[in-house]
């Protein structure tokens, strides 16, 4: 897919639904020579990507699981995925006041 259709078919996406809730963090269980080393969430179904970029805002995140503190990158956007690589451009921030 060429870059024009790529980047048109996600603002398309932008206005039509709502936004995914996505989390991004080092899957510390690959093992050395492993090509997918992120483990990207989406509406918290977990994939797994041999890289990633983003386009936008995002956030830090910390999240608990079973009682093992994970550190991870946050935002909410679209995923588009080529091969196992994940591109992601987000939402626009919105200022909590």
């Amino acid at each position: 897919m060429n870059k024009t259709k790529y980047i048109w078919k996600i603002l398309k996406d932008r206005w039509s639904s709502p936004y995914d809730e996505i989390m991004i963090r080092f899957n510390t269980k690959a093992e050395q020579g492993d090509k997918l080393i992120w483990r990207v969430f989406i509406n918290g179904v977990e994939h797994l990507a041999s890289g990633f970029e983003i386009e936008g805002y995002v956030y830090d995140q910390i999240s608990n699981e079973n009682d093992v503190i994970k550190f991870n990158i946050g935002c909410h956007g679209r995923v588009r995925w080529h091969g196992a690589k994940a591109f992601i451009i987000t939402a626009n921030k919105t200022i909590d006041v």
